[in-house]
Order: structure tokens, then sequence, then C-alpha cells
């Protein structure tokens, strides 16, 4: 009997690691030996907020002249996740976890950068039918995850914050 549910509770572990969210990760690596990691709280991330709706100039430029406002995006953020990683071996089941992450579709690939010896990754999570748009209900990322990874170093960071897919688009468009 003891290991009938043994047994029952690993398989239920197994189904449950499936769905990766950013904080889960967090979970998992913080506090283990190479890994420095910082949580920053949904009321100091509403502080933050506060503070950049009074500042001016969150436009960032682009390439084409123009610009975009960050304020939205980081008026919406409500946690921050980050793991700095220097343990070769943390590090390597740190990317399989988002590989694996990455192909059951829990993130999605929105960038990628490489160059020599460094890569770099933006995932968004997707929740559908969350926000209203001229349309009718439209996708809405619900946490960025940025990942990098360099010679001796990968960092991870994930943002909880409610953007709504057209306005992602146009953030990582640059209009």
């Amino acid at each position: 009997m003891l290991w009938g549910i043994l047994l029952l509770a690993i398989l239920f572990a197994e189904g449950s690691a499936s769905a990766q969210t950013g904080r889960d990760l967090y979970e998992k690596y913080a506090g283990r030996k190479g890994v420095e990691s910082v949580y920053v709280a949904p009321f100091m991330m509403q502080l933050i907020g506060g503070l950049l709706g009074s500042v001016p100039g969150l436009d960032v430029p682009t390439e084409d002249g123009g610009s975009v406002d960050f304020g939205p995006v980081l008026k919406s953020m409500s946690g921050m996740f980050v793991l700095n990683v220097t343990n070769d071996s943390v590090a390597r089941q740190l990317s399989a976890d988002i590989s694996k992450a990455a192909s059951a579709q829990d993130f999605l690939l929105l960038l990628e950068s490489r160059s020599e010896d460094n890569l770099t990754r933006i995932y968004a999570t997707l929740l559908h039918g969350s926000h209203s748009g001229p349309a009718g209900p439209a996708p809405v990322a619900n946490s960025l995850v940025i990942y990098s990874i360099e010679p001796g170093e990968t960092s991870f960071v994930s943002l909880d914050c409610i953007i709504p897919l057209p306005a992602l688009q146009s953030l990582l468009s640059g209009r």
C-alpha cells in the first residue's frame, strides 16, 4: 500500500511539473550552490510602478527614429524573479528545464540573439481571452522570461506582468 501511494505521488509530481513558470524555476534553483537569486515582491513592483508614473522619458528610441513607451509595461509588472548562475552543472539543468518548457509551449519564444559565445532568448507565457480589445478577447502575456548564457555565467529573469499581445507586438516591433 505504501509503495502504491509513493508511486502515485511520484506520478502526480511528474504531471504537475510539466507546466513551468518563471516562479517555478526560481523556486527550484534559488539557494543552490553557485546561484545568486533576487525576488522583487508585488508590493515593491507597485511602488516602482507608482514612481515610474511620475517620471517622464520612459520612451525608448527605435532604429527607425521613432520610440516605444515602456511605461505601461513597467507599470503592469507585479513581480520579478532573478537568477544568476555560475555553477556549470546547475546552469545545464536550468537550460534543460527552459528547453523543456519551450518545447511543451509553456514558454513561447519571442526573440533570440546569438553571437560568438553569447545566447539570449526572450520568452512569454500567454493567457488567451483575458483582455478585451477592439476585435474582442485578445491573448495576454502574463510573464516575460529573459534567459542569457555567456561563458561562465547564465542569467534568468522572469517578469510577472499583464501585457495585451497587440501591445507586446508593438513593443517588440518598435511601433
